[in-house]
């Protein structure tokens, strides 16, 4: 019997760094050789541990799929073909890399961000959803959400009358008040089917509630925050977005169309190689 710190768990592909088994823990057993031989045996957290704790956050906080391994440092601003719109995007992306950086003093002040472009496809998506996982990595104590605003309007109306579930929309909208971070992608598209002002009116519920408790919220649109009266009529919204949100611009230039091109272009050198 000798003595000593042994390792009791086996090393495999499932732990990326190859030192635990993949469920985050290593077993230790340590003999020491007194009078009679006595055992200790406990765990340690592997490094994966950590690792894993931000995927399970990542995934929990529906981050769109084709993002959820996207990072403000790979945001790459030369994608975009216009001087104008590079010097745009660097700006977009210093100012996500800071509000992460300054994340507890924006918590204090309860100050969001408001990404603004007319254009579709212009990147807004993919930097707020880099922002999230951002903080899922850097604040373990962070509860994010990410919501697409009319897919939040109609995860509420599903529960109306649905006698399969004891969830009601009151619970859906509380989730969405509580969250410490939530991203709002695509303000201003669900008013397109406003026809009885319901939907107006969840909105500015929703956003009172978080001005008013001061919850971080992440704005993306197809419109400036001094627009948002025309198109929220009832004129309680845009106001307390303005308090609510510091304002960035993103490029007028659609990248969406340029990326899956390229991917496309790629996968058809890999389908017809060697004919």
């Amino acid at each position: 019997m000798k003595a000593g710190k042994t390792k009791i768990t086996a090393p495999n592909d499932n732990c990326q760094f190859n030192e635990c088994d993949g469920s985050g823990w290593i077993w230790w057993k340590d003999w020491r050789l007194r009078h009679e031989p006595v055992m200790d045996e406990w765990k340690e957290p592997c490094k994966c541990l950590k690792q894993k704790e931000v995927q399970s956050k990542i995934h929990y906080s529906h981050v769109p799929e084709n993002f959820r391994d996207a990072t403000i440092n790979n945001f790459d601003v030369s994608i975009y073909k216009k001087q104008e719109s590079q010097e745009i995007a660097k700006l977009a992306k210093t100012a996500a890399k800071n509000f992460v950086w300054f994340f507890s003093e924006m918590q204090k002040q309860g100050k969001g961000l408001y990404f603004y472009s007319r254009t579709k496809g212009s990147g807004k998506t993919r930097l707020i959803s880099s922002i999230s996982n951002a903080i899922n990595s850097r604040h373990s104590e962070v509860k994010s959400i990410y919501i697409q605003t009319d897919l939040l309007l109609k995860s509420m109306q599903r529960t109306w009358g649905n006698k399969n579930t004891s969830v009601t929309s009151h619970d859906v909208m509380e989730m969405y008040m509580d969250a410490d971070l939530l991203i709002l992608d695509d303000l201003g598209v669900e008013m397109l089917e406003d026809k009885s002002g319901w939907i107006e009116r969840t909105m500015t519920t929703l956003i009172n509630s978080r001005m008013e408790s001061k919850k971080i919220t992440i704005f993306s649109s197809n419109y400036r925050i001094s627009e948002l009266d025309s198109i929220y009529r009832q004129g309680r919204i845009q106001s307390r977005v303005e308090e609510m949100a510091v304002e960035i611009e993103m490029p007028e230039e659609c990248i969406r169309a340029d990326k899956a091109k390229k991917e496309n272009e790629d996968l058809e050198h890999l389908l017809f190689q060697g004919k």
